[in-house]
């Protein structure tokens, strides 16, 4: 099968919802897990405990083939705050480049709307629970209100009164002094150690209980902020964002410590990968997590507390559910749920995220419901979105105006039930690094039927996912794909270009196969800020 390619643009106008007129608005919920992968939702196969994800999909539109836009916790959600891609802005890698240099998330104040700059004029009140990660607070972005587990919001927020973690433990009357969280942390536990640090990915105990975890008063403090808006009389938005939840190391209390066995855990098609035709940088990433010769009884172990950990969020948010019911504010709020990044937990021999565009780390959970908006309840769809579509999806169904400028698409179409997001050919477009190496300046583009992978500094990749779900042939040298790689190139070239993407420069012979002269030296403008590793000179803010 080939592509007839046509042009492609990333940059789409949205017109307002017909359906939605002011003082009729949504109010809006969004639950952002961190390190969350598609495999642990009944909506995709999962077939354990899931109660939250399981009324969601049942209630609204589950999507199946949703994907992240970066594998890095703060550029995917400066991705989401903005809908713009993590390319575009600037944003690399999450915080820093090594030997003390430390990269800028989006710093408050660069010029690049965030949601309250959209969502404020059109009459919403926002709050921001748990973790931004981006350089600011999320006030300093225009949010009203902000709550994590160290924040003391108060004077500095406009309605809400925050607590902090240590204030909801003394209410939950737990004491870590006499009693330390964490009981047994298994000499088993796999590991994964670089230069003078060493990780446990699978913890064992902890002898409190599940209200009294970060992940629990997030979600107390996400309803506090909820029903604290819900006496303001205007609609609202209200983020809630975990932090290590099912992030690892897995930290996992009783019952959700014992759900389920090692034994339950088969290995995946893909856990011992050979690498064969893989880029130089899959390798040495392999090497530096050392975990790749592990047996699959170890990472069974890490599997068993890792889906422990998502049964207890699939609690914490069924509870919400509930309390929007008790609430009586169901009807008319969009909730949605979805992830980050995902989690590769095993696949390819990989500990955690390494600069590798495979599915397990870009696939993630999403889920939207709103009873009263006429979307397609119980739908499956496959349609290839970003989490950083949120934002123009919410807007659009919300009535306020899309900007062109905006590079993320509103995915309403696929909530009414079409399948088709971005034209002739539905693709997602990812975008990982940038370091002067450029062994981990990749960039990769995914459809239903093939994945091409730009690797800066190396050769590409390019996998029949039909054929190779588990993406273990790079068959990029393959006569029999010559057409659909040529074509996925062009692709490429042209969402590079309408991200003004730094590598283009040096990546348009590869990608057009042209003979234009590249630069005699592609990273000279790149380098010219060293200290800011990865934020090109000409992204929209530049941070002096």
């Amino acid at each position: 099968m080939t592509f007839k390619i046509k042009p492609v643009t990333l940059k789409r106008r949205s017109a307002a919802n017909k359906n939605t007129r002011p003082g009729k608005r949504p109010n809006i919920i969004v639950i952002t897990t961190d390190h969350h992968s598609n495999t642990a939702l009944a909506s995709n196969g999962f077939n354990r405990h899931s109660p939250g994800s399981d009324r969601l999909a049942n209630e609204g539109v589950a999507f199946t083939h949703a994907t992240t836009t970066t594998e890095m916790c703060g550029p995917a959600r400066c991705a989401m705050q903005t809908g713009m891609f993590p390319n575009y802005l600037g944003v690399p890698n999450n915080r820093w480049a090594g030997k003390g240099v430390k990269t800028q998330l989006l710093p408050p104040g660069c010029g690049i709307k965030t949601l309250p700059d959209y969502f404020k004029p059109a009459g919403y009140t926002c709050g921001f629970v748990g973790k931004l990660h981006m350089s600011g607070n999320p006030l300093e972005y225009g949010y009203d209100d902000f709550s994590n587990n160290n924040f003391k919001g108060r004077g500095k927020n406009r309605y809400f009164s925050s607590r902090t973690y240590a204030e909801y433990q003394k209410l939950k009357k737990v004491d870590f002094a006499a009693k330390p969280p964490v009981i047994d942390q298994t000499e088993n536990a796999l590991r994964y150690c670089h230069e003078d640090e060493c990780y446990a990915m699978s913890g064992r105990l902890v002898n409190y209980t599940r209200e009294h975890t970060y992940t629990a008063c997030n979600f107390d403090e996400g309803k506090r902020m909820i029903s604290c808006y819900k006496k303001l009389k205007n609609p609202f938005v209200v983020h809630i964002n975990l932090d290590l939840a099912p992030h690892w190391p897995y930290i996992v209390p009783e019952p959700y410590a014992s759900m389920y066995k090692a034994d339950d855990f088969k290995p995946w098609a893909n856990f011992r990968d050979p690498l064969s035709k893989h880029p130089l940088r899959s390798k040495i990433s392999q090497n530096i997590w050392r975990t790749n010769d592990e047996p699959w009884e170890r990472w069974a172990e890490s599997l068993a507390k890792y889906y422990g950990l998502c049964a207890m969020v699939e609690d914490e948010a069924n509870e919400l559910l509930t309390f929007l019911d008790d609430e009586n504010l169901s009807e008319n709020s969009i909730v949605i749920w979805t992830a980050d990044h995902g989690a590769v937990n095993g696949a390819h021999g990989i500990f955690d995220k390494d600069f590798r565009m495979v599915d397990e780390i870009y696939r993630i959970p999403l889920l939207v419901r709103w009873p009263m908006g006429n979307l397609a309840a119980g739908k499956r769809s496959s349609a290839l979105v970003h989490n950083a579509d949120i934002l123009p999806t919410i807007m659009e169904l919300s009535g306020i105006s899309v900007p062109e400028t905006m590079q993320c698409k509103s995915f309403v179409p696929a909530l009414r039930g079409e399948e088709q997001m971005r034209g002739e050919i539905d693709f997602a477009f990812w975008s990982n690094g940038g370091d002067p190496s450029m062994l981990a300046t990749v960039r990769a583009i995914r459809t239903h039927d093939f994945k091409y992978v730009f690797n800066a500094g190396d050769i590409d990749e390019f996998y029949d996912l039909k054929k190779d779900p588990a993406e273990l042939e790079n068959v990029i040298d393959e006569p029999a794909y010559a057409e659909e790689v040529k074509n996925l190139r062009k692709l490429m070239h042209q969402v590079l270009t309408e991200t003004d993407d730094f590598c283009l420069p040096f990546a348009r012979e590869r990608l057009l196969g042209c003979k234009e002269k590249t630069s005699s030296a592609p990273l000279a403008h790149y380098l010219e800020t060293p200290n800011d590793f990865g934020l090109r000179t000409n992204c929209p803010w530049h941070f002096k």
